[in-house]
């Protein structure tokens, strides 16, 4: 019999959030090498110049670009990618976040998601 092995589900972490779309934020995210096929729960952060307002897979070499989470699984590979973000006021499931660079937990990105009033469990 094949394995099957299911993947991330769309905001499969989110634990609550606010009421409506409060919580939620449609941004733009960056086709390049870095960003590529990014799954739900992926911590994003705003890219800096030249590429300001858009955004892509945070990396902890940069610990101040925190600035939600992906809800949905995107392939930004190709093309710049529209997606929906958490940005505030949400509790997640951290086993169910991804985050880029080295870094082996969540805990790197946890201060800065904690101040947009993202709490991780």
């Amino acid at each position: 019999m094949a394995t099957k092995t299911e993947t991330q589900h769309t905001a499969g972490f989110i634990v609550s959030e606010a009421n409506g779309n409060r919580s939620r934020k449609k941004v733009t995210l960056l086709a390049a090498e870095t960003t590529g096929n990014l799954v739900a729960g992926t911590v994003i952060g705003e890219m800096s110049a030249p590429n300001a307002g858009t955004y892509g897979a945070y990396d902890n070499s940069n610990p101040a670009a925190v600035d939600g989470i992906l809800v949905e699984s995107v392939d930004a590979s190709a093309s710049d990618v529209e997606a929906t973000i958490i940005v505030r006021d949400a509790e997640v499931n951290e086993d169910e976040l991804t985050i880029g660079g080295d870094a082996t937990s969540i805990t790197a990105a946890g201060d800065e998601l904690a101040a947009l009033g993202i709490i991780y469990r």
